[in-house]
């Protein structure tokens, strides 16, 4: 127990009485201090403001105005006591400008255009009385770089859900020999206005551009270590954007072909077309084979890009290179197909187009006995085969008649092309394919083309204009060179398949037994019998002299 005694008990309850006291009396002084003046000053509604932007200052003067008060604007961003001399950019309060009024404002605003600022942080000060005497707070403004000034509308958009300008900034043409020459035109991969000018900003020396965007030269005498490119620069006098062109060289050019479903001609996506040559600008792709709406897609993708175009029936090819002499063999209805030769850089390559709407159940057979006459003549003039067929398996129809699927040998599984979006009511299959047939022509690579996330309920937005994925495969072709079959002789019956011819005996004439060949082994004989004879006698030596040992 603890016992306080009353001098104790005094003291505390002094000590508490006066720090009541004391709290009362500060209470008192901080209720009863006066509160600061205001003092002239300036404010702004916008402390942060993108560069070309119009800055507004607001000012009071808090009575004591002035007709020559004026706003002081300091690219130095710093504060100081008093307004700095010179200012970087000011006004009278007045006026508003440079030319002071007559008559003195009291409160309001002075407005600066800052497309000529600097990005940066600047110091705003209110300065009194045409001097440097400020009792005003200084603030701070920062003027941040202006934004990418947005194109004009373009009223004359040919794909108005896409950008004006070139639909992709990179076009990347298949390859060519050395040597040879490359002509491009870009005008049709422009979405607005035409261009009014071309210009070439940048590339290699042997690559040009003409006034009416047309990409030409003559590829150099050795393969550079990369593709040829040139930088083009196109105006329309609305808009103005550049593409880069990249021309791979090759001694012996490769050739990529691409199976690709438009889906009706692209009614289901906005802007296909666009959309389209978007997809394939940066593929190097020389031979586009479309269904389902094909021979229109082919045409428009044709038109756009300045090359070669065949169609029949459903279907449409589009080829880099030039369409040969050799007669087109049509679409029928019971044999939706056609084939169609080009000319890639001298070599003969025949071209077929094949479509079977999914779930329509038609019969590949039909198709696959067009194709066969070519496939049986592919060692003389290779085959390639785009089709887009309704049933998974189907494939084998046309693969039993001697061409090989080229996805499935760069892929030995997956592969699924339809839907290219989740489907419940669809299981997702292999219907797409590219295959190929004859000694000169080898696949070397083999994937699919899609772009972006493909939307099932929303498909005119997307940006990837089919509900099938496209094939694409990449071949070698060589000169077909053909050799032919040797007639059998009378006298000589063919070799059993699987068996080899046994060798004729000696030098190619008589019968007999096999002459020895190498060295003669007679001399070998001699010597080894006289080795084995003493190793005999040493032996019988031995066992005598061990059993005289024993007996005496």
């Amino acid at each position: 127990m603890t016992i306080i005694d009353g001098t104790t008990s005094w003291r505390r309850r002094g000590i508490l009485a006066l720090a009541a006291l004391l709290t009362v009396l500060t209470a008192g002084l901080v209720v009863g201090t006066p509160a600061v003046a205001a003092v002239p000053g300036v404010s702004t509604a916008t402390p942060s403001i993108a560069q070309g932007k119009t800055l507004t200052i607001d000012f009071d003067a808090q009575g004591a105005a002035h007709a020559k008060d004026w706003v002081g604007v300091y690219a130095s961003g710093l504060i100081q006591a008093r307004c700095p001399s010179p200012a970087t950019y000011w006004g009278y309060t007045s006026s508003g400008t440079q030319s002071a009024g007559s008559t003195a404002k009291n409160a309001g605003s002075v407005t600066f255009d800052t497309s000529s600022w600097m990005p940066g942080a600047y110091s705003v000060y209110f300065c009194q009385n045409d001097g440097y005497t400020t009792t005003g707070v200084p603030i701070t403004v920062t003027v941040t770089p202006a934004p990418d000034p947005t194109p004009p509308p373009d009223p004359d958009l040919i794909w108005p859900s896409l950008p004006g300008g070139f639909v992709s900034d990179t076009l990347r043409l298949p390859a060519v020999p050395l040597q040879s020459p490359v002509t491009q035109r870009l005008g049709g991969l422009w979405n607005g206005s035409a261009p009014t000018s071309y210009a070439k900003v940048g590339g290699d020396d042997w690559l040009t551009v003409d006034a009416n965007g047309v990409v030409s030269g003559t590829t150099p005498g050795a393969v550079p270590d990369n593709a040829g490119e040139i930088t083009v620069s196109a105006t329309s006098g609305i808009r103005t954007a550049q593409i880069l062109v990249e021309v791979p060289v090759a001694q012996a050019p490769p050739v990529r072909a691409v199976s690709w479903n438009a889906w009706g001609d692209g009614a289901h996506v906005t802007d296909a077309v666009g959309k389209n040559l978007a997809a394939l600008a940066t593929r190097g792709a020389g031979i586009l084979g479309f269904q389902d709406g094909g021979a229109d897609m082919a045409k428009s993708i044709a038109a756009a890009l300045g090359w070669n175009v065949e169609t029949s029936g459903n279907l449409g090819v589009v080829s880099r290179y030039p369409f040969a002499a050799t007669a087109k063999a049509d679409a029928a209805p019971t044999a939706p197909a056609f084939g169609a030769t080009v000319d890639v850089y001298g070599h003969a390559l025949r071209v077929w187009d094949a479509y079977i709407a999914a779930g329509s159940g038609a019969p590949v057979a039909p198709i696959a006995d067009l194709v066969r006459p070519d496939v049986q003549q592919a060692d003389r003039v290779p085959v390639v085969v785009l089709a887009g067929l309704g049933v998974e398996g189907d494939v084998s129809a046309l693969t039993g008649t001697g061409l090989t699927d080229a996805y499935r040998a760069a892929n030995p599984s997956g592969g699924a092309t339809w839907p290219v979006f989740p489907s419940a009511s669809a299981t997702a299959t292999r219907i797409d394919v590219v295959l190929e047939a004859g000694a000169a022509l080898h696949a070397v690579d083999a994937d699919q083309l899609r772009v972006g996330w493909p939307s099932a309920t929303d498909p005119a937005g997307n940006s990837w204009a089919s509900d099938h994925a496209a094939v694409t495969a990449v071949f070698t072709l060589a000169d077909a060179a053909v050799t032919p079959s040797p007639t059998p002789s009378a006298s000589t019956p063919p070799a059993t398949p699987g068996q080899s011819a046994a060798p004729t005996p000696g030098a190619g004439t008589g019968t007999g037994e096999l002459p020895w060949t190498g060295a003669d082994p007679l001399p070998i004989l001699l010597v080894a019998g006289i080795l084995l004879a003493l190793g005999a006698g040493a032996v019988v030596a031995v066992r005598l002299r061990n059993r005289r040992r024993t007996e005496g």
